[in-house]
């Protein structure tokens, strides 16, 4: 089985159309959600990017894995993460990210053959770096089919690009309702 775990960082589930809102705001989404696990009701394990990944990748809740962006603490190699246990059972293992508290400077990058933040060029080298969600999943699409045939992968991708712009065009106001500025 393979695992793909797609995160708009602050993306709000009551404007998604498969989360019942109505107006076309996420149809990509909502296509994807047809053949994807679509949890129902979650709940963040912190206020922040760094803390909040750091116990999804390794299941931990925040006190026991102790990242925090807040005391500048990256997570302890001490600590396994998905990456990791998948990368032991023959998993390929890739992360395209969009940086800042995701920045292998935090250590999410343990367990990760390819980890590549947005805000700077991250291993390998080589591979160019992206800041929508759009370019990372095209990223990780062409990495999928580089792979060995059979070979299973966990693709990790993740963007910002939900928080900006704070203004966003006037067409896309609409879609909510909304004509000023």
């Amino acid at each position: 089985m393979n695992v793909i775990v797609l995160v708009a960082d602050s993306l709000r589930a009551d404007h998604l159309g498969c989360y019942g809102y109505g107006p076309p705001t996420s149809p990509w989404i909502d296509a994807f959600s047809q053949e994807a696990l679509l949890y129902e009701e979650t709940i963040a394990a912190a206020p922040s990017t760094l803390a909040s990944h750091a116990s999804m990748l390794t299941s931990l809740v925040v006190p026991h894995h102790g990242a925090s962006i807040a005391r500048g603490t990256g997570l302890a190699s001490a600590h396994l993460t998905l990456a990791e246990v998948l990368r032991e059972h023959g998993y390929a293992t890739a992360s395209w990210n969009g940086g800042g508290q995701l920045d292998e400077l935090y250590q999410l990058d343990q367990g990760f053959e390819l980890y590549q933040s947005a805000l700077r060029r991250t291993r390998p080298s080589s591979t160019p770096s992206v800041d929508r969600l759009d370019q990372a999943v095209t990223k990780g699409l062409e990495w999928i089919d580089g792979l060995a045939f059979g070979r299973p992968f966990f693709l990790f991708l993740h963007s910002y690009e939900v928080h900006s712009p704070y203004v966003p065009d006037p067409e896309l106001r609409a879609l909510f309702g909304r004509t000023e500025t």
